[in-house]
């Protein structure tokens, strides 16, 4: 099962490895999804009603010191059947628990 978890008013920086527009966020997710080594996504809704997607090849739990404030921004946290993808220079699985305090589920 493919689950995201997100946080408001944040993004991941240095890490982007693509951007691309898209109608909704749950479509900035799916891209991500389908990008190779695609780990995490910082969404953006833009004055036009489309959104921003930058898909980042890290996560935060990966490299916590690039998550900065953004206003305006959410960064959604790619997960797979309770197993955490993070991203470093060898890529590896974690076990995680629950959620971070900050983090919302989205499907």
């Amino acid at each position: 099962m493919t689950k995201f978890f997100k946080q408001e008013g944040v993004a991941l920086e240095n890490h982007v490895i693509t951007t691309v527009t898209a109608t909704e966020p749950l479509k900035c997710r799916w891209q991500c999804v389908d990008t190779p080594l695609c780990f995490s996504v910082n969404v953006r809704k833009l004055q036009t009603g489309l959104v921003t997607c930058e898909l980042n090849n890290s996560s935060k739990t990966a490299d916590p010191q690039d998550l900065m404030s953004r206003a305006g921004s959410q960064m959604a946290l790619f997960r797979m059947a309770g197993i955490n993808l993070v991203s470093s220079l060898s890529s590896f699985f974690q076990r995680e628990g629950p959620g971070d305090k900050h983090e919302t589920p989205v499907s």
